[in-house]
């Protein structure tokens, strides 16, 4: 063999050797690169899962300003648990707070969003805009409703019988402050002594309904009563709306201050009502 065939014999040697050396080298490089792929699939999708599901909010209002428009004004008292056949005003006028909670739910599902009784005076809203209204400032809201509100970001109107405030079973002066101030929580007036405002007296009227006045622009007859002189009363006195008890949707067709609304109850079929808008 001459030494050229000894020189190329030698070069094929360690070319051999080199792709024996190099080929477990790339497998075990690919085998760690393999795993860290899927490692790092498996870490994101451990992330994923664990992750918190996040937090249902209402369509932002459009502010566009409506010149027909269909908006439901729903009707609350009692946010609590309660059931006495001694007391069927009482069970009546109570919705549960898992009932409320459905309630906002269905109310986001079908892609409403609520807006306070001055957004609906000023007509900005959208054409899927809803009110939420509760009677007489029973302490339940707060401890109820109000959490419930906060946590999916909607919108509610509270009218105060004033008289009762820091009464026991009523909401405190610093509950009313401190659910004015979120932004979330608007105070309407209820009068001053819930008094039947159809029959009393011109002054009685007068006094139930200015005096419970304070920062508030919408009121909300005492048990639905009123007549044409509360109608004015309430007009001069610097309120720009009243709902009712009685039973309707809101159009542009109702007079401000005789505005219908829709009781809530626990059997109330909210899905049903909004069907038909």
């Amino acid at each position: 063999m001459t030494n050229k065939h000894k020189h190329i014999k030698e070069i094929i040697h360690q070319k051999m050797a080199w792709w024996y050396l190099s080929v477990p080298f790339f497998m075990i490089l690919f085998l760690l690169l393999s795993i860290k792929n899927l490692y790092a699939i498996s870490f994101d999708y451990s992330i994923e899962k664990y992750k918190p599901i996040k937090q249902k909010t209402q369509p932002a209002d459009t502010n566009v300003v409506l010149n027909e428009y269909r908006i439901p004004i729903l009707m609350f008292h009692y946010i609590r648990d309660y059931q006495n056949s001694q007391d069927s005003i009482g069970t009546n006028l109570s919705v549960s707070p898992k009932k409320f909670e459905d309630t906002i739910n269905l109310i986001i599902k079908n892609n409403y969003s609520t807006v306070t009784m001055s957004e609906f005076v000023s007509k900005k809203i959208n054409p899927k805009s809803i009110v939420l209204t509760f009677d007489d400032g029973y302490s339940d809201f707060y401890q109820n409703a109000y959490p419930i509100l906060k946590k999916y970001n909607v919108k509610a109107v509270v009218y105060i019988i004033t008289g009762k405030t820091n009464q026991g079973g009523y909401l405190s002066q610093a509950q009313i402050d401190e659910m004015s101030a979120s932004g979330l929580v608007e105070i309407g007036a209820h009068s001053v002594h819930h008094l039947d405002l159809a029959r009393s007296t011109e002054n009685s009227v007068q006094s139930e309904i200015i005096n419970s006045k304070n920062q508030s622009t919408s009121f909300c007859y005492p048990s639905g009563k009123y007549n044409d002189q509360t109608i004015e009363i309430v007009k001069n006195a610097g309120y720009l709306s009243a709902v009712t008890t009685k039973s309707g949707i809101a159009t542009q067709k109702n007079n401000m201050f005789t505005l219908p609304r829709i009781r809530i109850q626990n059997n109330t079929d909210l899905q049903k009502i909004i069907d038909t808008l």
